[in-house]
């Protein structure tokens, strides 16, 4: 189902302008996603508390979300394949990249005797501080997933390319670049509305910081595989479950700690 809003471009502007869309008619679910954008327009992609857009009011407009799911099977739906821009996090967005879900699972148990910000937990603690960064800035999210056809008119998801433009001020900006492999889940066990996803390497692009620091080019990768095995073997792999899909909005959750991220296509030409 395609919300109806008036061109792709409102629909790209409105989760930066905070600018307010209308759907020509009333429809639940065509609501709750214009709500969505709306209030994450209003708050920074949820990055601050505005009245009207605390957390509490995105676990709502997402939970109604989700009972509306229109995909069943989203981990083969062949509406994965694309570019969608992150609208909503409930943490940094930063942590959008399932680099950071990894590095939390390498980390975890790992503690830190300071409590430096209020958490016994190392990651955490190193999270925190890279939140407070007094120049740090942080532009548009981006994730690419391809992949290739399968019988039935499934999708097999193969790739993953996670892009934050962060920016520091005085010093320039970088697109940070994870790469991902990516499957459905197989087994058993296996759940049709989750992806496993294996961090490969990390990026620095389109690199402006690279003038004044120079090992931060375009033309090195960082092996974040190995050396997230390297702490704890296991922890380069993570699972995204897709707890919604349609032609316009994918929200994910990453269970292992409880945040959620909404994304909406990017309607290339």
């Amino acid at each position: 189902m395609t919300v109806r809003l008036p061109s792709a471009a409102v629909q790209e502007d409105v989760a930066l302008s905070g600018g307010a869309v209308s759907a020509p008619e009333s429809n639940p679910l065509e609501d709750l996603k214009i709500e969505l954008l709306e209030s994450a327009a209003a708050s920074g992609r949820g990055q601050f508390a505005l009245e009207g857009a605390s957390r509490a009011t995105f676990d709502s407009i997402l939970a109604d979300l989700e009972a509306l799911n229109p995909t069943p099977a989203p981990a083969t739906s062949p509406l994965l394949k694309g570019t969608w821009r992150l609208v909503y996090a409930s943490e940094d967005v930063t942590r959008s990249s399932p680099f950071f879900w990894a590095f939390r699972k390498a980390l975890e148990g790992i503690r830190d005797p300071l409590r430096t910000f209020g958490s016994d937990q190392l990651a955490e603690s190193l999270f925190g501080l890279t939140d407070r960064l007094p120049f740090k800035s942080i532009g548009e999210s981006r994730q690419r997933i391809e992949g290739s056809p399968m019988p039935n008119q499934r999708f097999r998801p193969e790739r993953l390319t996670n892009q934050v433009r962060v920016g520091v001020f005085g010093l320039g900006e970088s697109k940070m670049t994870t790469e991902c492999s990516v499957a459905p889940q197989e087994g058993p066990e296996a759940r049709d509305d989750v992806l496993n996803v294996t961090i490969e390497k990390t990026k620095v692009l389109d690199s402006t910081i690279s003038r004044l620091l120079p090992f931060l080019d375009g033309d090195s990768a960082y092996e974040s595989k190995s050396s997230l095995e390297n702490i704890k073997q296991g922890s380069s792999v993570v699972e995204k479950r897709i707890s919604f899909l349609d032609e316009d909005l994918r929200i994910v959750r990453n269970d292992r700690d409880g945040h959620v991220f909404a994304y909406w296509r990017v309607y290339e030409s």
